[in-house]
């Protein structure tokens, strides 16, 4: 409750302290101060979402500061720190969001080091711009809210560019080549520790369990081994076209009492894009496998793609005002979508999550937007099951509301 309090009180602060327009804070044209924060409510029925949200919750909110200092015509360093909370994760922390150094040579060479955004879909590198963003969360198939902390940057290196082909458009592309730090505190390491227990308890069950694995472990590490990928947009002549493709590899590997336990590796993850504007219509569409293989204590519990797609439709009603629709699908196994034992030899009986979001957008001003949305699901795939142990329903919903404040 302390936070929820700290967290109204700091965007009443800002109200009264951030009243002028977004260019009062570009101090001069080589230092450029930006920031937002906001408050959220979230709610579900069925499942938990994210978070505790059965009941609903107000810890949704988050607070970011970025500067960017151009020292020169081609050299630049940036940097975003960032606080937030989502259920009991975040805690309200400040932390490094990313930050780098960025030198470029020509339109179509440059080079980025340092906690760099991983390029991968079109708005991966804008999650935190939700002023950007027709919906409060993007697309889950495509952008897995539960990965936002391990998937927004990566410490390591990005080259980039511009290639102008005249008529015929051009390229923005981007290669890059780093490693994940996976917080102690993240989703995803409670995630993996849940996975590997359930794993343990698996064998205990089993009539001829495994002698040499440990019945429960109370702590695990993951360490990426490696990231790299790559991410180009077509801009052709038709104007508010854009076209893209994105391509990364990774490799993790999992221990437990510093001993080797597991490996987690992307074979190949692509992702197609596709976003066109035309007069007060906005069409978003992406799709996206994830070819990876699992291995714990070695056993395979996941080897083979998963599938995931959306198509979301915006109409601006007014320039302040807009509604968007979601139709969004994603399979953990793109290959058995019939039936419903994984390779894991666990159970499940929706191993899709099929979603229809409904959302609302007003800009009250130039820095403060209210948005709301309620989805309608179909399964119960990329739900956590620590959020969830007592089983999850197929059919759920949730939704949320949300104001933020930007400068």
């Amino acid at each position: 409750m302390r936070l929820k309090k700290i967290t109204i009180i700091s965007l009443a602060l800002l109200t009264l302290l951030l009243p002028m327009p977004l260019a009062a804070y570009d101090l001069n044209e080589k230092i450029q101060l930006h920031g937002f924060a906001s408050q959220g409510y979230l709610d579900s029925s069925g499942n938990n979402f994210l978070s505790d949200s059965l009941g609903g919750t107000f810890d949704f909110n988050e607070i970011g500061v970025n500067l960017n200092v151009r020292f020169t015509d081609k050299l630049r360093f940036g940097g975003q720190i960032l606080s937030r909370k989502m259920g009991s994760y975040g805690d309200n922390q400040i932390r490094l969001d990313w930050g780098l150094a960025d030198y470029r040579f020509q339109d179509w060479a440059g080079i980025r080091l340092g906690k760099v955004k991983i390029p991968m879909g079109l708005y991966n590198t804008e999650r935190d711009s939700d002023f950007l963003r027709a919906m409060i969360f993007l697309p889950q198939s495509i952008y897995d809210e539960t990965r936002r902390d391990t998937w927004l940057a990566q410490s390591g290196g990005e080259l980039y560019g511009n290639v102008a082909m005249d008529a015929f458009g051009d390229f923005d592309y981007k290669l890059f080549y780093g490693r994940i730090k996976y917080e102690g505190d993240s989703v995803y390491h409670d995630s993996t520790l849940a996975n590997i227990n359930r794993r343990l308890a698996d064998n205990l069950a089993d009539p001829n369990p495994d002698p040499l694995l440990p019945t429960h472990i109370n702590q695990c590490d993951r360490d990426n081994d490696y990231l790299y990928g790559a991410n180009l947009i077509y801009s052709p002549p038709l104007e508010n076209l854009r076209l893209g493709i994105s391509y990364a590899s990774q490799k993790d590997t999992s221990y437990a009492d510093n001993i080797k336990i597991g490996e987690y590796k992307t074979n190949s993850y692509f992702v197609f894009s596709l976003e066109y504007i035309w007069r007060n219509l906005s069409l978003s569409a992406e799709y996206g496998e994830n070819d990876r293989t699992q291995t714990l204590y070695d056993v395979t519990t996941f080897d083979g793609p998963n599938q995931a797609w959306y198509v979301m439709l915006t109409y601006s009603a007014t320039d302040r005002l807009s509604f968007s629709v979601l139709y969004d699908e994603y399979w953990k196994e793109k290959y058995n979508k019939d039936d419903s034992i994984h390779a894991s030899g666990r159970y499940n009986s929706t191993p899709w999550r099929k979603d229809w979001g409904f959302g609302v957008r007003y800009d009250v001003n130039e820095n403060w937007t209210v948005k709301g949305e309620w989805h309608i699901v179909d399964g119960s795939a990329l739900l956590l099951e620590f959020f969830n142990p007592d089983g999850t329903e197929r059919y759920w919903q949730y939704g949320a509301v949300k104001a933020s404040f930007n400068f």
